[in-house]
């Protein structure tokens, strides 16, 4: 929404917006004259918008309904055009070359390599990511003005089957473990929503490669097809080496290898996400020399694995996993990066519906720290579903040190535990809903308890 926001703000328009609370985001979307209020009430919407709704364009984000929210519902009366995110990013997309990256997992990451690969290239190049990009502090990167943009790269989210409003030139596939529930009663409807994605897609597919045989994509796909994984498919890695924050490998594929990639990025899955992305560039015609140069200076996105504080005791990684998935992959990173550490996760699940389906799978997956702190379901968009709680998942976790708190506890609790502490700790911070905005707090806790950081 907030990338929205900002193109239309450089195609010159007006724009106004409401959320239901403020953050860092917000605030910078105030500071580049995108006026934003807080109250859900008709009231509250602006003057120019209530005198002129033929002239006016309504973008909303499934998170609100007519039935949670007073505004839309007052918009819907009185005949504003009214579009998703998905329909609005969709007609753009139709404008362009487009690039569209799907999956359940690593679309972010993808498709932030991607964009800043393109950027870097100098290719013209309009593109919308699902998280801010570090340095640029944006998630709208546009190289050139928007009158010269002849690609487009996006995310395609399935959630609410958005990405079926896009329509891809060239798509990347990276993950499809079950997601969604409140979407997708059962797998193989989230399995036909991906397949019916696929036949959208007119140039060129890049699919990771278990994604290939679990969907049997080849049955379905009329355009080229390429595949990828670590080991296995047209595109693979070798000479993988993993350090604390970097990551280095060969890239192998069919048109061309690439020989000691730098990505400063930890973990085995960045490595698999950055294998799509140098795929993607490579077809486009980009060197490898552009590719490699723009890979080791990647800046990474807010919330994937960013290290928050580090000090001779501690390091704090604050991370947006919020599948059962993405946290055992996160944390069988860290204990790789930190095999002698003591690793405590604080974690805040992510709606109740992701709960409810997968309450087991999530215990199963922080299990893999030695300490967990449970916070509260964050809502998002969804009311509370009866007997639904984080406490499920609690009474399934094996680590024998857990803790169930409230948000307003845990930087007590956390700085009672780590007080007396003699061994490496690493802090994980770790969800989607509002902990991000807890980072600031936690480091200065940290710094209070293991002195300067260093």
């Amino acid at each position: 929404m907030s990338a929205l926001a900002r193109l239309y703000k450089k195609l010159g328009y007006q724009v106004f917006g409401y959320d239901k609370t403020n953050s860092e985001l917000l605030q910078e979307l105030t500071k580049e004259g995108i006026s934003i209020h807080y109250d859900d009430l008709p009231s509250a919407i602006p003057g120019v918008v209530q005198n002129n709704p033929s002239k006016t364009l309504i973008i909303y984000t499934p998170a609100v309904t007519t039935r949670n929210n007073a505004i839309l519902h007052y918009l819907h009366q009185h005949n504003y055009t009214i579009r998703s995110r998905a329909e609005v990013l969709g007609m753009l997309s139709e404008k362009f070359s487009t690039i569209c990256i799907a999956g359940t997992h690593g679309k972010t990451s993808t498709s932030a390599m991607i964009a800043h690969i393109m950027h870097q290239s100098s290719i013209p190049t309009l593109s919308f990511v699902g998280g801010i990009l570090n340095q640029y502090n944006n998630n709208l990167i546009a190289n050139c003005p928007l009158d010269k943009v002849e690609w487009m790269v996006a995310e395609a989210d399935e959630f609410n089957k958005s990405f079926l409003h896009l329509s891809p030139t060239h798509s990347i596939i990276t993950a499809v473990d079950a997601d969604h529930p409140e979407t997708y009663t059962h797998f193989y409807q989230m399995g036909e929503a991906f397949l019916a994605f696929v036949k959208q897609t007119t140039q060129l597919l890049i699919v990771q490669s278990e994604v290939v045989d679990i969907l049997h994509i080849r049955d379905h796909c009329s355009t080229s097809l390429l595949t990828y994984s670590l080991h296995q498919g047209n595109v693979r890695a070798n000479n993988i080496e993993i350090f604390s924050h970097h990551s280095t490998f060969n890239y192998i594929g069919p048109s061309a290898s690439i020989f000691n990639l730098s990505l400063p990025l930890p973990g085995l899955y960045n490595i698999e996400n950055a294998l799509a992305a140098i795929t993607i560039c490579l077809e486009l015609g980009i060197s490898a020399d552009d590719i490699c140069s723009s890979m080791a200076c990647f800046p990474g996105i807010k919330r994937r694995f960013t290290l928050a504080f580090k000090s001779a005791q501690c390091s704090y990684i604050d991370d947006y996993a919020h599948h059962p998935t993405e946290i055992r992959c996160l944390l069988t990173s860290v204990r790789k990066i930190y095999p002698n550490s003591t690793i405590v996760a604080i974690f805040q699940p992510h709606l109740f519906s992701r709960t409810l389906a997968f309450y087991q799978d999530f215990a199963k997956s922080l299990s893999l720290a030695d300490q967990i702190f449970l916070l509260p379901i964050y809502p998002a968009r969804e009311t509370a579903i009866p007997g639904v709680t984080s406490a499920m998942i609690f009474s399934l976790i094996t680590s024998t040190k857990k803790w169930l708190i409230t948000k307003d506890e845990m930087v007590e609790k956390l700085t009672h535990e780590l007080k007396n502490t003699t061994k490496h700790q690493v802090v994980l911070t770790i969800g989607a809903g509002d902990i991000g905005e807890a980072v600031a707090t936690i480091t200065t806790a940290l710094q209070d308890i293991f002195a300067t950081a260093s």
